[in-house]
């Protein structure tokens, strides 16, 4: 999602109303005021979109990865782990250049449908080159000790029972980067 400040409208000194061109397209658009200031919100919720901006803007997004996918129940025979959720990656004041951008919304990790098998990791999101990253995959109980550990991921996957170990995260914190932060937490790990 992406927020920038834009007037799309005003009304001259003889009170008509005056339609100004978007200077941005792309998403589910909704505007609303603030401070005396018109935003202009772009949803992007699925699949890969493009986002037109015709002006250089100051804008503010929020990325979020797919979550983790949720391992086979096994009734009586133990506890899975659950899957992660996506990382997320927080950005303001950001000076954007004219251009078409690529929106990519990562989506749910698969479940796994086999007690033997851990679920899939969710989808990366990503926006300008910055990248949440999706969430690790529920680990499942049956198997050798590595396959019972989550998955790393945005925020990782949890352990399955008897102690298990959860996924780490691998979201990037962007520390480098002005007004830019990424966040992810490692999994919990397994009960016993």
């Amino acid at each position: 999602m992406t927020r920038a400040r834009e007037t799309s409208r005003f009304i001259n000194p003889v009170s008509r109303l005056i339609n100004v061109p978007a200077v941005s397209q792309g998403g589910v658009v909704t505007e609303y005021e603030s401070g005396g200031s018109t935003y202009r919100v772009h949803s992007f919720l699925s699949g890969t979109s493009k986002f037109v901006i015709t002006s250089t803007k100051v804008v503010d997004f929020l990325i979020v990865g797919g979550g983790g996918g949720s391992a086979a129940a096994e009734g009586y025979s133990g506890s899975t782990g659950g899957g992660g959720a996506g990382g997320m990656v927080v950005a303001t004041t950001q000076s954007i250049t004219a251009g078409n951008y690529d929106i990519v919304v990562g989506s749910g990790g698969a479940a796994s449908t086999n007690i033997a098998a851990g679920a899939a990791n969710g989808g990366n999101s990503s926006f300008n080159s910055h990248v949440g990253t999706g969430g690790g995959g529920g680990t499942d109980y049956v198997g050798n000790d590595a396959e019972k550990v989550g998955d790393a991921g945005g925020s990782g996957g949890g352990g399955s029972e008897n102690l298990q170990t959860a996924g780490a995260t691998n979201q990037a914190t962007y520390s480098g980067v002005t007004n830019v932060t990424g966040y992810g937490n490692a999994g919990g790990n397994g009960g016993a």
